[in-house]
């Protein structure tokens, strides 16, 4: 699962919306791995990022890997 911070339990059914079941994901950032992280966002969404057809260069996923990965 490609994520933007740590990936915390899935919370099956948690909310029901418009008469269906939503799962909730959660995740979490803490403060000193801000900064790298929102580096890779600005990066990831940045204009330069995306072709002329509207699709990612390198995903965000990519950007993000090697900072939660070091983070052990």
């Amino acid at each position: 699962m490609a994520s933007n911070g740590a990936w915390r339990p899935n919370f099956r059914q948690a909310a029901v919306t418009k008469g269906r079941n939503r799962d909730t994901a959660w995740y979490a950032t803490i403060e000193k791995e801000w900064p790298a992280l929102n580096e890779a966002f600005l990066t990831g969404l940045s204009p330069e990022n995306f072709d002329a057809a509207g699709a990612q260069r390198v995903a965000l996923s990519r950007l993000t890997e090697p900072i939660l990965v070091s983070r052990g």
